[in-house]
């Protein structure tokens, strides 16, 4: 009975914590998840002799659906994220590398391509209208080199940041984790790129 009530309370503590996660494993011999539907199943209790023989699945003795809906939450996405890596949505395929040389997996594991991606790149314009029209330019053209399209296809934003400064936001849509990465290397590349993000 001891080891009902104590994954009674482990359920009780995932449901709580399920408002923020997609799904969930509890880790114990006595417990079994399927977190693709989101069943929890209580076996019966460890000194109980009545196991079955091997091979054999055992009779459950308490089965829970937990449906999970964090639509409305006022969790933050950088919070989500932490909780989706730590349980692993975010691991890379079998037999793909996964190591500091590695570029994209976690843009691939969080992103469906084709999609909306926003460039944002700072330069230093001094404040001249002539600088910041001409490091428009170089920006729209490597982001339209990359990805496609014409500048009536890329959603375009300019803001000064102060009086030596020029932000760009650029909306653009991307095919892969590659093509963002080689539009950041090529934006870092322009002559007064102080930060690309």
């Amino acid at each position: 009975m001891v080891t009902l009530r104590s994954s009674l309370l482990t359920l009780v503590a995932l449901a709580t914590l399920s408002s923020c996660c997609h799904s969930f494993t509890i880790h114990s011999p006595r417990v079994k998840t399927n977190a693709a539907h989101s069943i929890v199943t209580f076996l019966s209790s460890e000194d109980d002799d009545t196991s079955s023989p091997e091979g054999e699945e055992e009779e459950p003795i308490f089965e829970s659906v937990v449906r999970i809906n964090d639509g409305g939450s006022d969790l933050t996405d950088r919070f989500k994220y932490k909780v989706n890596a730590l349980m692993g949505t975010y691991d890379p395929a079998p037999g793909v590398a996964n190591d500091e040389n590695t570029d994209g997996n976690i843009l691939n594991a969080m992103l469906n391509f084709p999609t909306s991606f926003t460039f944002t790149v700072v330069g230093k314009t001094m404040n001249d209208d002539e600088l910041t029209e001409n490091y428009t330019n170089k920006v729209k053209q490597v982001i339209i080199d990359n990805a496609g399209g014409d500048e009536n296809s890329v959603e375009c934003r300019i803001t000064p940041r102060g009086k030596n400064f020029t932000r760009i936001t650029m909306v653009v849509t991307v095919e892969s984790s590659g093509m963002i990465n080689n539009i950041y290397k090529e934006l870092e590349e322009i002559e007064g790129t102080v930060m690309r993000f």
